[in-house]
């Protein structure tokens, strides 16, 4: 309904919310293709896990990714990419102030921090006004329970220009954010995702064995699963690579004998059993890739890894195990882990000295491949902080602070204060 009345005349504000691993990005993706198809532009961005102190972070990706922002590039070769991928000329001053890319405008450079924010809100809606105004275009924006203040002042802002363009946002988030994004955007349409029945779920393992499954094992899945889609995929592999599933004359069966004791009874666990099986290289690949973040670039993820081993094999192995996908974005490699929970298993693995000691050389490296502006500041400040790298981490977060502050992101500033 919300993408007919979009391709009209005004769109409108969509929600999605559900539990972890219920399906949320899966739709996301079915509702992009359905939207691409039907000549829709459709813009995507998230929110992370350690958003709460990154002012914009959500947005300011969008634009790095729209206007191909190269962060080893340097700042004038940049600038003449966002002059290309943001047409909106009375944009582009605002959003290199945003990223930190140097003043290109004395005007909006002298601007005190609440009229700074007052135009860089107004620059935003310029410009996805314009780009609506060309065919209808769609935002997305996921993990909306884990974004920052400023970002959700944005949001709302973004949302009532839907009653008058051809615009949707597409918000997906946790049930525990269902009163932000009702406070957000009062009477916008919204889906609660429930957990498949028996029949989904009979679907899905199928799909996952790209077979029909052995009698007994879906009411099984069902009953160990309550129908989360996450956890039912989860489950599959791990009955597959602890050979309970056994493939032979073209038929799955159960491997006589076995027992249910062989299997965690939580996703979280099944995760932590998963990564048990893998081979340790690529075990140290998957935990030094949950310190960086949710989506990583390879480059960053191989000169941290320097000297560690075949990096391209350890990959190979996380995305056929399903724990890491390919991102890859105009030929720069990068990866994502499948799910924002194997992320966090594989993190919570690590001693806290090992954790420690990854931040700080992420800190260090990222540092040295991509300098220490302002695009970078507060990710540099995060893991020196949790690298608990001392005064440099104050210094760091003293800046990242002062930069939250100058985007009239008070709360953020706060937040590296306090760390501070």
């Amino acid at each position: 309904a919300v993408l007919e009345r979009a391709q009209r005349s005004s769109g409108g504000v969509l929600t999605v919310t559900g539990e972890p691993g219920v399906g949320k990005s899966r739709l996301a993706e079915a509702a992009r293709e359905h939207a691409e198809a039907n000549g829709f532009q459709w813009f995507q961005t998230r929110c992370l896990s350690y958003g709460a102190g990154l002012a914009y972070w959500p947005y300011a990706d969008l634009v790095r990714t729209i206007a191909a922002i190269d962060p080893q590039a340097g700042a004038e070769e940049n600038l003449d990419a966002l002059r290309r991928g943001v047409p909106t000329v009375s944009a582009v001053p605002y959003f290199a102030r945003l990223l930190g890319l140097g003043p290109t405008d004395d005007e909006v450079s002298a601007l005190e921090p609440e009229a700074f924010r007052r135009g860089l809100h107004d620059a935003f809606g310029s410009w996805i006004s314009e780009l609506a105004a060309d065919r209808p275009l769609i935002l997305a924006l996921e993990d909306v329970h884990w974004a920052d203040a400023s970002s959700l002042e944005l949001t709302r802002e973004l949302g009532r220009l839907c009653e008058e363009r051809r615009l949707a946002l597409y918000l997906t988030a946790r049930p525990e954010a269902e009163p932000t994004l009702e406070e957000l955007a009062p009477g916008a349409w919204a889906i609660h995702l429930e957990p498949l029945d028996e029949a989904g779920i009979g679907e899905l393992v199928h799909h996952v064995l790209e077979g029909p499954a052995p009698l007994g094992l879906v009411p099984w899945v069902v009953e160990r699963t309550s129908g989360n889609p996450f956890f039912v995929e989860e489950l599959v592999r791990a009955l597959r690579e602890r050979e309970i599933l056994v493939y032979a004359d073209d038929v799955w069966s159960l491997r006589p004998g076995w027992e249910e004791g062989e299997v965690p009874p939580t996703v979280e666990g099944l995760l932590a059993a998963r990564i048990d099986l893998l081979p340790k290289s690529a075990a140290s690949v998957l935990q030094t890739a949950s310190v960086i973040g949710r989506v990583i670039r390879v480059e960053l993820l191989a000169a941290v890894r320097a000297g560690e081993g075949d990096l391209d094999v350890g990959l190979e192995t996380l995305v056929h195990r399903g724990f890491l996908d390919r991102l890859d974005e105009d030929g720069t490699p990068i990866v994502g882990f499948h799910h924002a929970l194997a992320q966090d298993v594989a993190y919570s693995r690590l001693l806290r000295r090992q954790r420690r000691d990854l931040h700080r050389r992420v800190a260090e490296v990222a540092e040295t491949l991509y300098g220490a502006g302002d695009d970078v500041l507060d990710l540099l400040a995060r893991h020196l902080y949790l690298g608990e790298a001392g005064a440099k981490a104050v210094d760091y977060l003293v800046r990242a602070g002062d930069r939250a502050r100058r985007l009239y992101a008070n709360e953020e500033a706060i937040v590296h204060f306090g760390r501070a």
